[in-house]
C-alpha cells in the first residue's frame, strides 16, 4: 500500500477536532479480533499503468479518502467489499504474515477505506455539511486602479485615469480592518499598479502597522505587480524593510508577454519587468511567485514558458486561466481557452516539473494539498470559498466587494467603509454571501455523483452564478478538475516523491514495503499535442 500523509498529521488531528468536533482515525489502532468483521468502503478502483509498483487506485467518492493498491493488496481488498471475518481473510491470505495482514487492514482504516464490526473508520459524512477548512482573513486593498500598462486581458480594467482611494478612506478601511475577529491576517494591494502611486502605498503599509501594533494583530502585507517600477528609488528597500510579499506577472519570454502586456500607450514592458525580478533578487528578496495567465497566446507554448522560467531562477510560479471579465470578456475571441485546454497545460506543466524540479507551481500545490489532507485551505478551489466571509475586495471609493473579480455589480456591494460600522455586520447581512455560504456540493445536483466533488468542492461559487445564473450549478472548471485529478493521482503513483516537492511538509507512506519501480513520467508514454488556435 502506498498514499500520501504529511508531518503535520497530528495538528491536523487535533485542530479538526477542536474546530468541528471532527475525530479523524490517522493515529488509531483498530482492535482485530478473529470474529471481527471487515468490510471495505464503496470505493471505486481504477487500474493505473502496469510499472509504477501500484497497481491499482481505490477512491471513496463520500470523502475523497485514497491509497495505492499492489496486485496482491487489490485481490485481498475485493475479498472485503463484500465483507468477512479477520480470521476468514487469514485463512484466504496466501503468502500474507500475520503482522502484514494487521498492518494492512490498520492503514486501510486509518485512511477511511475500512469499516471494523460497522464502524467506519472515517465518518462517510465528513463533508455532508461542506469542507473543512481554518476561517483566514483575506483583505484586498484596491489603493489604485490605475495601471501603467494596458493588458488585453485585464478583468480591472487597468488604466492610467482610473481612481485612486483617498488617505481617509485609507485609514478608514485599515481601521475596520483590525477590528476583524482574528490575530492573523493577510492585507493584499493589487489594483491596477500599486506602485504608481508608491507613496500612497508607502502610507498605507505604515498606517497598517501602526495600527496593527494598537489593536494586538499580526498582518502579512502582500503586493501583486506587474514588475516595471520596482527599480525605482526605495521601492525594494521598503518592500524589505517591512517583509512585504511581492509577486509579478509575466506571461512569458519578451515575443509571448508582449502579445498581451503592453504599455498603456503601446510598447514592450517585459525588459522591466524582468528587471524588476532581476532587483527583488538582488535585494535578498524573493518573489513570492510568478503570475501568468494561461491563454491563446501561451497555452500551446508549455516548454518555453517553462524553460524560460527556470533560466529566470524563479522559485515558484502559478498559472491562472484567462477569465471572461472586464477586457478578458472582449478579447476572448482571441485568448479565450476552453477547461480543456488549461488541463491539458497544466497536465504538461506537471510533467516538466517532474523531470526538472525546476520549481514549484502554486495551483499543483494547492491540488495536491487536498490529496494530502482533510482540510481545504485554498479559497478558489472550495465551495464555499469564504468570498464575502473572511475574504474582501475595498475598492479606491471604499465600497467593499466579496471577490475581486465580480466588483461593480450592485447586488454583489456589501457596503462603503466610510459608512459601516463593522465589516462583520456587512457579511453577516449580506442575502448572496450568506446563499454562498450555504453552497456546498451535496446541494449542487451536478456535483452529487461525481467521484472528485470531495476534492474541488464545487469550485467558485461566483463563477458558476456568472455562467450558469445559479449558486446551485457547477464551476465553469468543473471539466478541468474531472480531468486533473485523476491524471494527478495517476502520475503520483509514478513519482509521488513530486508530492514533497510541491508541498514540502507532504510525505509518502509505504506499507508492507510497497514502492515504485522508478519515475516515469506517464505524458512521455502519450502526451497528447497542446492545442493550437483553430
Amino acid at each position: 500500500m502506498l498514499y500520501l500523509s504529511s508531518r503535520d498529521d497530528l495538528v491536523e488531528v487535533v485542530d479538526l477536532c477542536a474546530r468541528f468536533r471532527v475525530e479523524l482515525p490517522t493515529f488509531v489502532t483498530p482492535k482485530l479480533r478473529a470474529a471481527s468483521h471487515l468490510q471495505a468502503t464503496p470505493a471505486r478502483p481504477r487500474r493505473l499503468p502496469a510499472g509504477d509498483g501500484a497497481h491499482s487506485l481505490v477512491f471513496d467518492s463520500r470523502t475523497a479518502s485514497w491509497c495505492y493498491l499492489s496486485e496482491r493488496e487489490l485481490a485481498l481488498w475485493r475479498r472485503l467489499r463484500a465483507g468477512t471475518s479477520y480470521r476468514a481473510l487469514s485463512e484466504a491470505a496466501e503468502g500474507w504474515r500475520s503482522g502484514e495482514l494487521r498492518a494492512f487492514f490498520t492503514h486501510l482504516y486509518r485512511r477511511g477505506l475500512l469499516a471494523v464490526d460497522g464502524k467506519p473508520g472515517l465518518d462517510p459524512k465528513l463533508y455532508a455539511g461542506g469542507p473543512l477548512f481554518p476561517r483566514a482573513y483575506l483583505i484586498e486593498i484596491l489603493l489604485t486602479e490605475r495601471c501603467n500598462l494596458g493588458c488585453r486581458y485585464c478583468y480591472a480594467h487597468g488604466s492610467p485615469n482610473r481612481a485612486t482611494m483617498s488617505l481617509h478612506t485609507l485609514r478608514r478601511a485599515v481601521d475596520l480592518v483590525m477590528d476583524l475577529p482574528c490575530k492573523f491576517l493577510t492585507i493584499q494591494f493589487a489594483g491596477g499598479e500599486t506602485l504608481t502611486r508608491f507613496r500612497a502605498f508607502r502610507e498605507a503599509v505604515t498606517y497598517i502597522h501602526e495600527q496593527a501594533r494598537r489593536a494586538g494583530k499580526e498582518p502579512y502585507v502582500t503586493v501583486q505587480s506587474n514588475g516595471t517600477l520596482l527599480t525605482r528609488p526605495g521601492v525594494v528597500e521598503f518592500l524589505r524593510e517591512f517583509g512585504i510579499g511581492i509577486g509579478v506577472s509575466l506571461d512569458g519570454p519578451a515575443d509571448i508577454n508582449d502579445l498581451t502586456r503592453t504599455y498603456a500607450a503601446g510598447g514592450s514592458s517585459y525588459r522591466e519587468t524582468v528587471r524588476g525580478i532581476e532587483a527583488v533578487r538582488e535585494a535578498g528578496l524573493e518573489v513570492v511567485g510568478a503570475l501568468t495567465v494561461v491563454a491563446r497566446h501561451n497555452v500551446g507554448q508549455v516548454e518555453r514558458l517553462l524553460d524560460h522560467f527556470a533560466e529566470l531562477g524563479l522559485a515558484g510560479v502559478r498559472f491562472n486561466p484567462i477569465l471572461a471579465r472586464g477586457r478578458g470578456e472582449s478579447a476572448w475571441a482571441d485568448l479565450g481557452i476552453s477547461p480543456g485546454e488549461y488541463a491539458e497545460f497544466m497536465k504538461a506543466v506537471t510533467g516538466y516539473i517532474g523531470r526538472t524540479r525546476a520549481f514549484r507551481e502554486a495551483n499543483l500545490e494547492r491540488l495536491v494539498r487536498n490529496l494530502v489532507g482533510r482540510q481545504r485551505t485554498f479559497r478558489c478551489m472550495r465551495s464555499p470559498c469564504g468570498a464575502g466571509l473572511d475574504y474582501l475586495v475595498i475598492t479606491p471609493e471604499g465600497d467593499v466587494y466579496p471577490c475581486v473579480h465580480w466588483l461593480r455589480e450592485s447586488e454583489l456591494c456589501l457596503g462603503n467603509v466610510r459608512h459601516l460600522d463593522s465589516l462583520e455586520w456587512a457579511f453577516l447581512h449580506s442575502p448572496v454571501v450568506q446563499e454562498m455560504a450555504n453552497r456546498v456540493v451535496a446541494r449542487i445536483p451536478a456535483c452529487r455523483r461525481c467521484q472528485w466533488r470531495h476534492l474541488c468542492e464545487g469550485g467558485c461559487s461566483l463563477a458558476a452564478r456568472d455562467r450558469h445564473g445559479s449558486l446551485l450549478a457547477p464551476t465553469p472548471l468543473c471539466e478541468y478538475y474531472r480531468v486533473i485529478y485523476p491524471f494527478l493521482l495517476e502520475y503520483l503513483a509514478q513519482d509521488p516523491e513530486l508530492a514533497g516537492f510541491l508541498v514540502p511538509e507532504a510525505e509518502v507512506s509505504r506499507v508492507n514495503g510497497s514502492r515504485p519501480r522508478g519515475r516515469r513520467d506517464p505524458l512521455r508514454r502519450a502526451q497528447p499535442s497542446l492545442p493550437t488556435r483553430g
